[in-house]
C-alpha cells in the first residue's frame, strides 16, 4: 500500500450546518448551509475508559475492558468568517429561535431561563442542528453530527485586519443517547 503525499488546505474542507426538525433525525444534506471556515476543530469524544484488571487475575482479560460515552463531553469547534447565513443559523441556535420566526434581531433578557436540551425529547424543533464536516478526501471520509448545540459563540472584528471582516470562533457540542 502506497503513501498518499497528497496535502490538502483547511479551506478544502467544509463546515456544514441546518436547522434540525426533530430529535435523533438527521436533517437532509439539501437543506444545509455551508460556514466560511479558516479552521475545523477535531471533534473530541471524550468517552469514559477503563482498563484496569477487575476479574480476579493478575492478567488483563477482554472483560475487564469498559468504555462508555454517555454524559461525557463531545465537541466541534470551528473558527471562520462570519456570513449572513452561517451567523443567522449560529445566533438562532444560541439564543433559541427557531428559523421561521428569527426577526433578525437577537436579544437575551437579563432573566432569561436557561435551555434545557437532553436525549429524548421530541419537543426541541429549532434548538438543535445537523453538521457535516466535509471532507476534502472525499464523500467516505466526510462527519455527520446529529442534535448538536451551539455553546459558545464568538464575533470579533478589527478594521486593521481583513479589512474589517468579523470573524467567528464557536464550539458546537452534540447529545447522544
Amino acid at each position: 500500500m502506497a503513501i498518499s503525499t497528497a496535502a490538502h488546505s483547511p479551506k478544502e474542507f467544509q463546515f456544514l450546518i441546518a436547522e434540525q426538525d426533530t430529535f435523533g433525525t438527521f436533517e437532509a444534506t439539501n437543506d444545509m448551509h455551508a460556514l466560511d471556515v479558516d479552521s475545523i476543530g477535531t471533534p473530541s469524544l471524550n468517552p469514559t475508559q477503563v482498563l484496569d484488571v477487575r476479574n480476579g487475575s493478575r492478567v488483563l482479560q477482554m472483560e475487564d475492558f469498559f468504555q462508555d460515552v454517555k454524559a461525557s463531553v463531545k465537541e466541534i469547534s470551528v473558527s471562520g468568517t462570519a456570513t449572513v447565513n452561517g451567523l443567522d443559523m449560529l445566533l438562532e441556535n444560541i439564543t433559541g429561535e427557531a428559523e421561521t420566526s428569527a426577526s433578525s434581531i437577537y436579544s437575551f433578557a437579563s432573566n432569561q431561563a436557561t435551555t434545557n436540551v437532553g436525549v429524548g425529547s421530541s419537543s426541541q424543533a429549532g434548538t438543535l442542528l445537523s453538521v457535516v464536516i466535509k471532507s476534502a478526501f472525499g464523500t467516505n471520509a466526510d462527519l455527520a453530527f446529529k442534535d448538536c448545540v451551539c455553546t459558545s459563540l464568538t464575533l470579533n472584528g478589527d478594521t486593521g485586519t481583513e479589512g474589517g471582516r468579523i470573524k467567528f470562533s464557536a464550539i458546537t457540542n452534540w447529545l447522544s443517547s
